[in-house]
């Protein structure tokens, strides 16, 4: 039986706007002492349930046909006016009344339209109370009707609707956070603006109440010389909290009603995988390996529905991104670099953006152009709105649910 390796470690990634060089001194004393770190507990790691998702078959260097795995799909045009245009998109959280529009209006903005994609306003960006400049992430926490919104050294509170509550001061610099109930949960990069947590600084995963106190901390992380960088680290689809990590091939469940962390899933791509060693290179040295040998990583991109997984796997060499999707029911995975869509049926909606219980969410840009005219996936009224729409019109939201994969 072939041993199976649970990789608890994750590398170091770049150091952004989100990351800073503070030390003790940046913070005071009683900011240090709200976070209550003697009585934090160490988060325990299961891995009795762990499942291996078998990629090695599926590594090649060509396309899978995507159009037959769609079940069926939604289509949310985001209302187009002068005030709701959308920028670059980073983040997209869809809930059950609004969606959020995380994107790079002036730097970095938030814009709120309804589930059915009418505008409601956006956040206004600028150095008031309130006010956005520069901000680093969102999310929504729905049990207390909040968005909350990453503005270093702060985190903005604003109601579902969007008007500001509130700001509070984050003792501690991290990656990407969520809300869930009464918890914060915080992924942090490495021990960089975090010496003064002491022994739990090498920790990346925290487990905050709303007043930042850690109440749990886990996932430790070294040092390594490549600096190579991330995206998300933690992911929610409603109550569903999964935690990835770049070149950490372990994909993690949080239960926030036990405060535990499960190893689910390993990724297993060893005929191809990215020797360990390539990690201990320096900056300049792992990039010249990564474009000159043909191996594959785990890029830390990840969504789970309900019923099935977003895989990506990333190749340099090849210049490529892969995405595979798998039936969690059967463990069939079908995916590749390319994805061969029917322009006639669907638009080219492969790689998705985000997740919202059974549904991929991904983004399609009007062009002036409706090849969906006879589309069996679409309503009379989506047609008819398609057709009207240019590219001078914000994007469309494409929620699309898949069949469930059987063997060939």
């Amino acid at each position: 039986m072939k041993k199976i390796n649970v990789i608890l470690l994750s590398c170091l990634f770049f150091v952004g706007c989100n990351s800073n060089n503070e030390t003790k001194s940046s913070y005071t004393e009683s900011e240090i002492a709200s976070l209550h770190l003697d009585k934090t507990k160490a988060l325990s790691i299961g891995t009795e349930e762990i499942e291996i998702v078998d990629l090695n078959s599926h590594l090649q260097n060509e396309g899978f046909d995507f159009t037959p795995l769609v079940k069926n799909i939604l289509f949310v045009p985001l209302e187009s006016n002068d005030n709701s245009l959308i920028a670059n998109i980073y983040k997209i959280v869809f809930e059950k009344e609004y969606i959020y529009i995380y994107d790079d209006y002036l730097g970095g903005g938030v814009a709120i339209f309804t589930n059915s994609g009418k505008f409601i306003k956006r956040i206004p960006n600028g150095a008031g109370p309130g006010e956005l400049y520069r901000i680093s992430d969102i999310t929504f926490n729905q049990d207390q009707g909040q968005l909350l919104v990453y503005q270093h050294p702060y985190i903005l509170y604003y109601t579902k609707t969007g008007n500001y509550i509130t700001q509070k001061k984050l003792p501690f610099g991290f990656y990407n956070f969520e809300s869930i109930g009464e918890h914060l949960l915080f992924k942090t990069l490495d021990s960089k603006g975090n010496q003064h947590l002491e022994k739990i600084k090498n920790n990346t995963l925290f487990v905050t109440d709303q007043d930042f106190k850690i109440e749990f901390s886990g996932l430790s992380s070294p040092e390594y010389k490549a600096n190579y960088g991330g995206y998300h680290y933690l992911k929610k689809n409603g109550n569903d909290i999964q935690i990835v990590e770049n070149n950490n091939d372990t994909i993690f469940h949080y239960d926030d009603s036990t405060n535990e962390i499960k190893a689910v899933y390993l990724l297993d791509y060893d005929k191809k995988k990215l020797p360990e060693e390539y990690w201990a290179l320096s900056g300049r040295e792992f990039t010249k390996a990564l474009s000159n040998n043909n191996y594959f990583f785990f890029i830390g991109e990840y969504f789970e529905t309900k019923t099935h997984h977003a895989i990506f796997l990333r190749n340099n060499y090849l210049r490529k991104t892969f995405v595979y999707y798998r039936d969690k029911m059967t463990g069939e995975i079908v995916g590749g670099c390319n994805a061969n869509v029917d322009i006639e049926q669907i638009p080219p909606i492969a790689f998705p953006k985000s997740v919202y219980g059974n549904y991929f969410i991904s983004i399609y840009h009007p062009n002036g152009a409706c090849p969906f005219i006879n589309s069996r996936f679409l309503s009379a009224k989506d047609k008819s709105l398609l057709q009207s729409m240019t590219e001078d019109d914000n994007p469309v939201l494409v929620l699309y649910e898949l069949n469930r994969f059987t063997s060939k």
